[in-house]
C-alpha cells in the first residue's frame, strides 16, 4: 500500500497534469474506485474558431507519471499487465510526465503501439514489455526492440508544455499533437480493419505487415478495393468526369482481373458481382 506521502505527490502529479491538459482539450477522468485501466485521462483535443467556439477534434487517452518516478527506472514503464486493454484501446495512447518542481508537462506517444500488436505472434518467448520514452525518433526508425524475454516499445517525445502555457497565443506549439493524433487513429482503424498498412510520422511511405491475422483477410480486404474501383469508375461515367472510352480503357485492367478471380474461385461476393455487371453493361 502506498504511503500518504506518495499518494499525495501522485495526486499533485496527476492534477498539474490534469491543468495543463485542459488548456487545449476536454479532459475527462475515470472513477478512482475503479481498476487501474491503464489510463489516468480521455482527452478529446479541441481547436478555437472565431476566438469563442470550442471545436472537439480527435481523442486520446494518456497515463500520467512523475518525473522522479520516470528517471528511477531510466524512462522505463512497465505494461505487460496492459498490453491486452492497449491492444484494444481505439484512441491514440500517450504517456505525460509530470516534472513537479519546474511546473511542466512533457508527452510521449505511443505510436508504434499498432505495430508491436499487429506482429504479437512473432515475438516469441517475450514475458515482460515496457514502454521506453525517448527524446527523439531514433532514425534508423527502430519502434520496439525484443532483447530476450523482454520487449521495448519506443514512446519518442512529441512535445514539453509548460503550466503558464496560453492556447490561444502560440496554437502551433501543439500542432504535431493533432496530426499525430489523426495518424495514429488511421492506423488504428486499419488495424480494426485487418488492414495492418501503417503510416509513420517522420516519412512518407507505409510499413504493411503481413502474416498473423493479416493473411486471413487479405483477400476480402482485395475484393473490397476492387468493388471501390468499380464503383468509382461508375461515378466517372455518371457524372460524366471522364470520356467513356478512357473509362472504358481503365476499366478493361480491372475486368481482366474480375474475371481471373472469377474463374480461380467459382463465385464472388454480390457486393464486388453486382457493381461490376452493372459497369459492364455501361461499358458495352
Amino acid at each position: 500500500m502506498p504511503s500518504p506521502y506518495n499518494f499525495r505527490r501522485g495526486w499533485e502529479s496527476e492534477h498539474l497534469a490534469k491543468f495543463i491538459l485542459s488548456k487545449f482539450s476536454f479532459v475527462a477522468e475515470p472513477s478512482t474506485i475503479s481498476d487501474d485501466l491503464g489510463s489516468d485521462f480521455f482527452c478529446t483535443l479541441f481547436k478555437v474558431e472565431d476566438g469563442i467556439y470550442l471545436l472537439p477534434q480527435n481523442s486520446f487517452a494518456i497515463q500520467v507519471k512523475s518525473k522522479k518516478d520516470v528517471d528511477r527506472d531510466n524512462n522505463k514503464i512497465e505494461i505487460t499487465d496492459k498490453q491486452s486493454y492497449l491492444n484494444g484501446l481505439e484512441i491514440p495512447f500517450f504517456v505525460g510526465v509530470v516534472d513537479r518542481d519546474n511546473l511542466k508537462l512533457s508527452i510521449y506517444v505511443g505510436e508504434y503501439l499498432c505495430d508491436y500488436f499487429s506482429l504479437l505472434p512473432n515475438h516469441g518467448e517475450v514475458q515482460k514489455v515496457f514502454i521506453e520514452l525517448i527524446e527523439e525518433r531514433s532514425e534508423p526508425l527502430k519502434m520496439f526492440r525484443v532483447e530476450g524475454d523482454k520487449a521495448y516499445i519506443e514512446f519518442p517525445k512529441v512535445l514539453e508544455i509548460e503550466a503558464g502555457y496560453e492556447y490561444a497565443s502560440d496554437p502551433d506549439k501543439i500542432k504535431d499533437l493533432f496530426s499525430l493524433c489523426k495518424l495514429i487513429q488511421e492506423n488504428i482503424a486499419s488495424k480494426l480493419s485487418h488492414e495492418y498498412i501503417f503510416k509513420k510520422s517522420n516519412n512518407n511511405f507505409f510499413y504493411i505487415y503481413t502474416g498473423g491475422t493479416s493473411v486471413q483477410h487479405f483477400r476480402t480486404n482485395f475484393k473490397k478495393r476492387l468493388a471501390e474501383v468499380f464503383f468509382n469508375l461508375k461515378w466517372l461515367h455518371d457524372t460524366n468526369s471522364l470520356p467513356k472510352e478512357a473509362i472504358k480503357s481503365e476499366f478493361e485492367i480491372y475486368k481482366r482481373l474480375y474475371c481471373d478471380l472469377l474463374d480461380r474461385e467459382g463465385n464472388l461476393p454480390d457486393y464486388l458481382t453486382k457493381i461490376f455487371d452493372e459497369l459492364n453493361r455501361l461499358m458495352t
